[in-house]
């Protein structure tokens, strides 16, 4: 599949999340770098790059993956025909660093929640680094996880099935109790698929109500990702498929921390996190 293929495949694709993605964005990234004309290499990268940080705006983590890949390039000012190497070596670099913020991210979370001594837990859909979070956090006293069946995309189900091969007691729950049972539950854990910069959390439709339902019963929802998921921008639009919303947002007052792999942070204090995904952004504009 040619290059544009693949960006089209990827602003198509509703079955992998956003670190997934993001680990898509970068390959393709790399293959252009390999497989692009040198003689205009810098604009048909950049044109590359724009088209692949803007290709799924809810899932902020591919629009920051490519732009520290290129912020860090491009302020090398090294010579044109360097530029495929160094962009190269940036990708891998990158890819290898996801996947240790995404575990350093799921151990802090681990932590916080094993600390707590749950007995139920609530999350929704699936991500790789909630899993790996409660797989962690299970082992010193195991708990019940409960997560909604999230209609259209059966995606809780699913995550459901992947919790309990891994040894986890998991309850499915319909949609409409999810308020309800995340009433009953200690505590909740999510993942986001960004961080806005009011400390806001986009992720999975049904997440706000479990952060509703949580705060009224005076409970905590902690939300892990890697900083890669922190924006600058105030406001992303919300995918839809078949009708509904994907998404929707948390208000920053019902999350009692964001983990990254930094540890527990309040929303509010990403700030710094934010603005330092602004200004690697800055080179789309040059």
């Amino acid at each position: 599949m040619d290059l544009e293929g693949r960006i089209a495949a990827l602003r198509a694709d509703r079955e992998r999340g956003s670190a997934a993605l993001a680990t898509e964005a970068l390959d393709i990234l790399e293959a252009a770098a390999r497989g692009l004309p040198r003689e205009g290499f810098d604009a048909a990268l950049r044109g590359v790059a724009q088209q692949l940080a803007a290709a799924r705006p809810a899932m902020v983590a591919l629009e920051n993956r490519v732009n520290q890949v290129l912020a860090n390039a491009l302020v090398a000012e090294a010579p044109e025909d360097a530029l495929p190497t160094i962009v190269i070596g940036l990708c891998d670099a990158a890819r290898a660093g996801a996947a240790l913020e995404r575990a350093a991210a799921a151990q802090q979370a681990a932590s916080l929640l094993a600390a707590s001594r749950p007995r139920r837990v609530a999350t929704i859909s699936w991500s790789d680094t909630v899993a790996e979070a409660l797989r962690a956090a299970a082992k010193p006293g195991p708990f019940a996880v409960v997560l909604p069946e999230g209609a259209p995309l059966g995606d809780g189900k699913c995550a459901a099935a992947r919790l309990g091969r891994a040894g986890l007691a998991v309850d499915v729950v319909p949609d409409g109790a999810t308020a309800v049972e995340a009433r009953r539950a200690d505590a909740g854990l999510v993942g986001a698929d960004a961080v806005l910069g009011d400390g806001s959390v986009v992720n999975r439709a049904g997440t706000r109500a479990v952060a509703g339902a949580l705060r009224e019963a005076g409970k905590p929802l902690w939300v892990v990702c890697e900083e890669a998921k922190v924006t600058w921008r105030e406001e992303l639009p919300l995918e839809r498929v078949e009708g509904a919303s994907l998404f929707d947002v948390t208000p920053a007052a019902d999350v009692a921390a964001v983990v990254t792999e930094r540890g527990p942070q309040a929303p509010r204090d990403l700030a710094a996190v934010a603005e330092r995904h602004r200004q690697r952004a800055a080179w789309a504009e040059e």
